[in-house]
């Protein structure tokens, strides 16, 4: 395995899965690692309970290359809900980051990326292979001397509050063209819209009327 999970770094690591199949615990401590006879590299392991199993980086992978390139997109509103005078809003944010790899190398190799958990967001896709305390993992299948990309979808969804005396009617025209709104959150909105219109008519006449 080789496996990416500093994102200062163009090259990921040199790795193994380790599974402890007996029934005893094996104490931490440095590894020293051979491939096929030869000499590739040290790591350091924790403990390892029975039936436990840590994946072990030992050494850089200089065949492979890495970049990555993140993008965010504009917060939409997914749901919303009008009562006693406040629109509460239900919020998404997606953020999208792409791994570029290059495998210069003559093999093919297993590419694990390992993607920081963060609060409050939900991995909307590919699907983890495995989940730890404090990151997601995800595989990318490398073929020798070729490219693979693999975009990971994160998704955080919240609430806001507003008054709807202070939402104006050209927000309410912004959150209507958002095509992740359900058609009935629309007309809702588009009706608020409408009062607002109407409301703003009332005032302008109003203080004309008073000018008079």
């Amino acid at each position: 395995l080789i496996i990416y999970s500093a994102h200062n770094s163009e090259h990921p690591l040199n790795a193994a899965e380790i599974t402890n199949s007996t029934n005893l615990t094996l104490d931490g401590g440095p590894i020293t690692v051979y491939d096929g006879g030869v000499y590739a590299g040290e790591a350091l392991m924790e403990t390892l309970k029975a039936s436990d199993k840590r994946l072990i980086s030992y050494a850089v992978d200089l065949g492979t290359r890495i970049t990555t390139a993140v993008d965010s997109k504009s917060d939409t509103v997914v749901e919303v809900h009008v009562s006693r005078g406040i629109l509460s809003a239900k919020m998404s944010r997606i953020e999208t980051t792409t791994y570029n790899a290059r495998n210069v190398d003559a093999k093919a190799k297993t590419l694990i990326i390992e993607e920081q958990v963060r609060p409050q967001y939900t991995v909307v896709s590919p699907k983890p292979i495995e989940t730890t305390a404090n990151a997601w993992r995800f595989q990318l299948d490398l073929a020798a001397k070729s490219p693979a990309k693999l975009p990971v979808v994160l998704e955080r969804v919240y609430d806001q509050t507003f008054s709807l005396s202070s939402v104006t009617p050209d927000t309410m025209v912004y959150w209507t063209q958002n095509k992740a709104l359900s058609d009935a959150a629309r007309r809702q909105l588009e009706h608020l819209r409408d009062l607002k219109n109407q409301l703003a008519g009332v005032n302008t006449e109003m203080a004309s009327n008073d000018s008079d």
